[in-house]
């Protein structure tokens, strides 16, 4: 290659970079506003301003994008690492209102409407590359919140009991069924707050140390 030839090969490698980018920010968008399902590839053209011959140059359909989108999610929860102290102001002195407020502010976002969460939770029986991706972030959501709990055993703060690992483990699922139930395939009878209320309480109980103990 040329030395005029291979600057030039970069910047045409950066503005793919960026197109791509583009068009993952523009399908987000368009499957938090509106679900997967009514997020279609000329939909995600136009919002990012690209040539339908554009996208599919980089994706060969909706599914690779979701596939990519989940990909970042992990990188960006893998990034996401918090320091030890953050975790102990993260707990404060009063857990069991921390973890409330934690649980009500991650209710909170999926609530506002559709999500990629809310996405990937209705696909994971279907779609075994969306399982095994979610998988990922499972484990380092698992991984941190393992973390929170272990600052707070040393503080004297949580139930010594409960191994950090796998109570993450049991937290973080029981998050997702309640997300299924309630949000994604909206089961009768279900009062959303009401059960978010409840899964608070039942979290709080099983990690918090009773003051009379």
């Amino acid at each position: 290659m040329s030395t005029t030839a291979a600057p030039r090969e970069r910047r045409r490698q950066a503005r793919g970079v960026v197109t791509r980018a583009k068009l993952l920010r523009a399908a987000a968008e368009l499957i938090a506003r509106h679900g997967y399902e009514r997020a279609s590839m000329s939909e995600i053209a136009l919002r990012a301003g690209v040539g339908i011959g554009t996208l599919y140059h980089h994706f060969e359909d909706r599914r690779v994008i979701l596939l990519d989108l989940i990909e970042e999610w992990g990188d960006r929860v893998a990034a996401a690492r918090r320091s030890e102290l953050d975790l102990a102001a993260a707990l404060g002195d009063d857990p069991r209102t921390a973890l409330a407020g934690m649980l009500r502010r991650a209710y909170a976002r999926v609530q506002r409407g559709s999500s990629l969460y809310l996405t990937v939770l209705g696909l994971l029986d279907r779609d075994a590359e969306v399982r095994r991706r979610y998988e990922r972030i499972e484990q380092l959501g698992a991984e941190r919140l393992a973390a929170l709990i272990e600052v707070g055993q040393r503080r004297g703060l949580l139930r010594r009991g409960p191994e950090p690992l796998s109570a993450a483990f049991i937290i973080l699922n029981a998050i997702d069924a309640l997300a299924t139930q309630v949000l994604v395939r909206k089961a009768p009878g279900r009062d959303p707050e009401r059960a978010i209320a409840e899964l608070t309480d039942m979290v709080c109980r099983y990690l918090v140390e009773d003051s009379h103990t």
